[in-house]
């Protein structure tokens, strides 16, 4: 892991005045950003039980990390299809008490992102399974940290750098203010952010575009 300490060096010849624990804020801030909107940093997720009329179930990332998408499911070899809970039509999902209408059940064959720490399945899984559920997912730091994957260091430093001092020529009465440095550092950022998403996108999303999934 790279602290973010290790980012100063291509910060801080470019923000004159500026304290090394500002700089660091927004080091921090600015991976974060990257991590959500690249989705560049993935991982596989240990893999998760099912139980019986349940729907709903934790995510669970390594340690100071959230998950920003899962980008691939399956319950047990099959891959699942990613839907919107926009696009579920059956409200059960929502309340099981409705009168006379009977909980869809059986093998999930839909998932459903809710948050960074939860998703449902659709139907409701039938039996309890160990290890039935296996999930690809993107993956952000927490403020927790101020540590990052080795790889975001080698590959992104400049790219974060860029995003760094866009942010902080942006500060009003600081020695620092530059609203064309701002411009100029943030259109730098942004080039190497969608650079990153694509090659991001590549790996896991291109092959599935012409899927067609199904309406529930």
């Amino acid at each position: 892991m790279k602290s973010h300490n290790d980012f100063l060096d291509y910060v801080m010849p470019h923000v004159p005045g500026a304290t090394v624990n500002m700089a660091l804020h927004e080091i921090k801030s600015t991976i974060i950003d990257f991590c959500e909107k690249s989705l560049i940093l993935q991982e596989t997720l240990d893999p998760i039980a099912v139980i019986a009329n349940t729907s709903d179930y934790d995510l669970e990332p390594p340690r100071h990390r959230l998950v920003v998408k899962i980008l691939r499911g399956w319950y047990k070899n099959r891959m699942l299809d990613a839907e919107s809970t926009d696009n579920i039509n059956d409200a059960t999902l929502y309340n099981k008490h409705i009168t006379d209408v009977v909980t869809r059940k059986g093998d999930p064959f839909v998932i459903m992102q809710k948050d960074p720490r939860t998703f449902t399945l659709y139907p409701e899984p039938s039996e309890t399974v160990a290890s039935a559920v296996t999930l690809r997912v993107a993956l952000k730091p927490t403020r927790a940290v101020d540590t990052i994957d080795d790889f975001i260091f080698e590959d992104y430093a400049e790219t974060i750098a860029h995003g760094v001092i866009s942010r902080m020529a942006l500060s009003p009465d600081k020695p620092y203010y530059d609203t064309k440095l701002a411009v100029a550092r943030d259109a730098l950022y942004r080039a190497g952010l969608n650079v990153a998403r694509d090659r991001a996108l590549k790996s896991f999303v291109r092959a599935n575009k012409h899927v067609k999934l199904r309406r529930i």
